[in-house]
């Protein structure tokens, strides 16, 4: 195992508010172990204000997920969560290929301040609503939702762009351009 030394230069940073995992924490069973390690060093290093959330991917398994427990990581499947006194939301989904966008849609119907966020359109005050999604396939389904920024993994560096704007890879069905 090797030493994950850069992650002591960010205990020193201030300011980070919020920080979001979206899986795949190993790449194959046995490695859970050093997933462990580092999610832990990473936790130990980082302290946003609001917390810190996160998904599993597909090359998370059981044990690992059993193992994260115990992280300072509110672990979001198929749930939100509302801060108190912000007009923040996030909403994690678990396994997402598997979900029915109704299913999805019901996560968004939750109350903010007490009132049904459908009711409250007109208000202005309607939460920011961030989406962990491990699987970018279900931006579709989540612009529908009225989601205002989603976050997801799975892309295993699909993200990088060469000339003339084209990936190489994105580990998805979306197009790679």
């Amino acid at each position: 195992r090797r030493r994950y030394a850069n992650l002591e230069l960010l205990s020193g940073h201030v300011g980070v508010d919020l920080i979001v995992f979206t899986g795949d924490y190993i790449t194959a069973a046995g490695d859970e172990e050093v997933g462990v390690e580092v999610m832990g060093q990473l936790c130990a290093a980082l302290r946003p204000r609001l917390g810190l959330f996160g998904v599993f991917g597909n090359h998370d398994t059981y044990e690992l997920r059993q193992m994260l427990e115990g992280l300072p990581v509110r672990w979001l499947s198929n749930e939100s969560h509302v801060f108190n006194g912000l007009p923040l939301q996030i909403t994690g989904l678990e396994d997402d290929c598997l979900v029915k966008p109704d299913s999805v849609a019901s996560l968004f119907d939750r109350s903010f301040d007490g009132r049904d966020s459908r009711d409250a359109a007109g208000s202005g005050d309607l939460p920011l609503r961030l989406l962990l999604c491990h699987s970018p396939h279900m931006i579709p389904v989540a612009a529908d939702l009225g989601v205002h920024l989603m976050f997801s993994g799975h892309t295993h560096g699909g993200q990088i762009r060469f000339p003339p704007n084209r990936a190489l890879v994105n580990s998805t069905d979306l197009p790679l351009d």
